[in-house]
């Protein structure tokens, strides 16, 4: 991996809307592979059975729970589920979630019985779309749609909403290659010594620049870049047969009915259980169109150690300045001296009305510091850091009843993130029939960066 360039070969998938599954088998890289949805392990934190709860649901299960046909039969049912359609959900901005969460809010509302007092909404997936100041059309719709049960029908809707998990970790840039010079951008990945797992970079682009072209540089690369294009390329492997670096890319179905074009670039090991590991420092991903509009994001995977810790793991970052400034910039052209990027929290988690809900490592007591509000979270701006309530999330141990779950970087099992969170306190909420008074509680280490006014146990 020392030599001038990291020679990559072209093939052709010729996918025309598949999943990224298919680009992770593709790959030869399984372990990608979620063990179960998000969707089933999101089911799985609410009404798992928990050693010293009764909450809801009981047993050991590998799949959702059922309703029974006597309970189908009521008018007004304890539990309803809301299915979003699919090609809403698989692309990276999620930008017509907003209207389908809005429609999923009313139908719940609707099934609400006149002695429904209390009605509570987790909301475990993101967006990167929006205003992020509190005033995007679902924002404030929300909020209408929460004064109104309140007001008009008497009815408490507690909508739980995660924070999202890319604040201040440097793991989210987004670039307009139409503004970008010569049609050209260079994403830094900066790869840190030590790690013995594999960085696993994704870039989005729409379907209309499906003529881009993409460039891999290691840390030592010197000389001019081969760029490559078409449905794929990949380069060679290591001792062990794990690929060490490398492009591949397929068409991804996406929002009204389009496609995009997922890449994914893979890092090798820095840390080697044999031989030598690869470079330390600066990857270049070099993405090429001049004159595209159009944005494109990339994402770096999360890197947490294994259940135990046994693995050495350490989080490959975009490096760059003004971090804890711009996770709140409202698209602050680049020229102001911040790259053009405010989607790095939850799009879902700015508006009033709606309890954010963050995350701490249950074993570590230590708060997760990428868990934060919006910037327009009240009673004033400097509390834009203020979540509603923590629970429970990474590194926690396994939970009776609670269906596992493997995120993208294939390092960390069962409970991790603030998408696990809002499930954990909707249990909590529905044990106590209100949502918890928000007066400090026993808290996990102080984390000066955040402000935490109630812990969810």
């Amino acid at each position: 991996m020392a030599a001038s360039n990291v020679q990559l070969d072209v093939f052709s998938a010729g996918w025309s809307a598949a999943d990224d599954w298919a680009l992770y088998r593709r790959a030869g890289l399984p372990e990608l592979c979620r063990e179960s949805s998000h969707g089933a392990h999101i089911l799985g934190c609410l009404f798992g059975a928990h050693a010293n709860s009764t909450l809801l649901w009981q047993g050991q299960h590998d799949h959702a729970p059922q309703r029974g046909q006597s309970a189908l039969q009521n008018q007004f049912p304890d539990l309803v589920f809301v299915q979003l359609p699919s090609m809403y959900i698989q692309g990276v901005p999620r930008s017509a979630l907003g209207t389908y969460r809005l429609a999923a809010l009313e139908y719940i509302l609707e099934c609400a019985g006149p002695q429904t007092t209390d009605i509570v909404v987790p909301i475990s997936s993101e967006t990167y779309d929006g205003s992020h100041d509190g005033q995007s059309f679902y924002d404030t719709a929300a909020a209408a749609l929460i004064d109104y049960a309140r007001l008009t029908l008497g009815k408490t809707m507690h909508v739980l909403v995660s924070a999202g998990n890319t604040l201040r970790t440097n793991t989210h840039e987004r670039v307009n290659l139409a503004a970008a010079p010569g049609g050209t951008h260079t994403f830094r990945v900066r790869v840190l010594p030590g790690n013995e797992r594999q960085t696993f970079v994704e870039v989005w682009a729409p379907h209309t620049l499906d003529d881009m072209q993409f460039a891999l540089l290691s840390p030592k690369a010197t000389g001019a870049p081969a760029f490559v294009s078409g449905d794929g390329a990949w380069s060679g492997s290591d001792g062990l047969g794990r690929p060490v670096a490398g492009i591949l890319s397929l068409q991804q179905a996406t929002t009204f009915g389009g496609h995009q074009r997922l890449v994914l670039f893979v890092l090798p090991p820095t840390l080697a259980a044999q031989g030598a590991g690869g470079e330390v420092g600066d990857w270049r991903i070099l993405v090429r169109r001049p004159g595209a509009p159009g944005d494109v994001f990339a994402y770096i995977s999360r890197s947490t150690p294994a259940l135990g810790g046994a693995t050495r793991s350490y989080q490959s970052t975009f490096p760059r300045r003004f971090s804890r400034d711009w996770d709140f910039e409202s698209g602050a052209p680049a020229g102001k001296g911040r790259p053009y990027d405010a989607h790095s929290i939850n799009g879902l988690a700015t508006g009033s009305g709606i309890t954010v809900v963050g995350s701490y490592q249950a074993r570590e007591r230590l708060r997760s510091q990428y868990s934060a509000g919006g910037p327009a979270r009240p009673p004033s701006a400097h509390l834009r850091f203020l979540i509603d309530v923590a629970a429970p999330a990474d590194a926690s141990a396994n939970a009776l009843g609670i269906v596992g779950w493997g995120n993208r970087s294939a390092g960390f099992t069962r409970r991790a993130g603030t998408s696990v969170a809002a499930p954990l306190a909707a249990r909590t909420v529905v044990r106590l029939r209100a949502l918890p008074p928000l007066t400090p509680g026993p808290t996990p280490r102080e984390d000066p960066q955040i402000d935490i006014q109630h812990i969810v146990q």
